[in-house]
């Protein structure tokens, strides 16, 4: 029987933020907030940004409070930056985690996370082969409390558009090598492999990919 993985928990709090909650930019690994999975809407007027951290573990869901400067602006998301009517902070935090864990994560959220709430992954050993209803998967154990209700940061929203589309690109890629990789042999009059070579891909310093490396005239 397969056990539960954060990727696992990952790609089900994207289908919900963008099913469930009809956001339509949402992301993994968002580089500006390091979030697990980040979504928002690309509306101008968006006060609604949902940030989701993973957990598989009760010790991990303890050790998140080592990222204290981030809790910190979440337990204080009202007032950060008053100035600007902009906020780069998520008007919601939630956990997620495997069902077998919400009692134990509710007391640690109670005690520990106030500012957060709870999903939990269920049901996913009964999974058929017919359309995936998240709703079936997912619960929410503990609604999360608003944080606030500025409007929110261009720059976030430029930045989860961003990693969006690397990661439908890698996806893509990861299908292309592999295609490329198992294309039969055509070989030529020399005995020499004809297949069309497929350039390594790359990881650049911001985190973006892409085949091989270019420069710009």
């Amino acid at each position: 029987m397969n056990k539960i993985g954060s990727d696992d928990l990952k790609t089900l709090g994207m289908a919900w933020l963008r099913f469930q909650k009809q956001l339509d930019l949402v992301c993994t690994e968002d580089p500006t907030r390091s979030a697990d999975v980040l979504g928002t809407d690309s509306s101008i007027q968006c006060r609604k940004m949902i940030e989701i951290e993973t957990k598989i573990s009760i010790s991990d869901l303890k050790a998140d409070l080592k990222k204290r400067g981030k809790h910190d602006w979440l337990s204080k998301a009202e007032t950060y930056d008053v100035s600007s009517d902009h906020s780069p902070l998520p008007t919601q935090f939630y956990f997620l985690v495997p069902i077998e864990l919400k009692d134990k994560a509710l007391e640690v959220i109670a005690t520990t996370y106030k500012h957060a709430g709870l999903m939990v992954a269920k049901n996913l050993h009964q999974m058929g082969d017919g359309r995936i209803m998240v709703a079936d998967y997912l619960e929410v154990a503990k609604k999360a409390p608003t944080l606030h209700k500025r409007l929110i940061s261009k720059h976030v929203k430029s930045g989860i558009a961003a990693r969006m589309s690397s990661e439908l690109i890698n996806l893509r890629l990861d299908k292309f090598r592999d295609r490329w990789n198992n294309a039969p042999l055509t070989g030529g009059q020399d005995g020499s492999d004809n297949r069309t070579e497929v350039l390594p891909v790359s990881e650049t310093a911001d985190g973006q990919s892409g085949i091989g490396s270019s420069t710009e005239d």
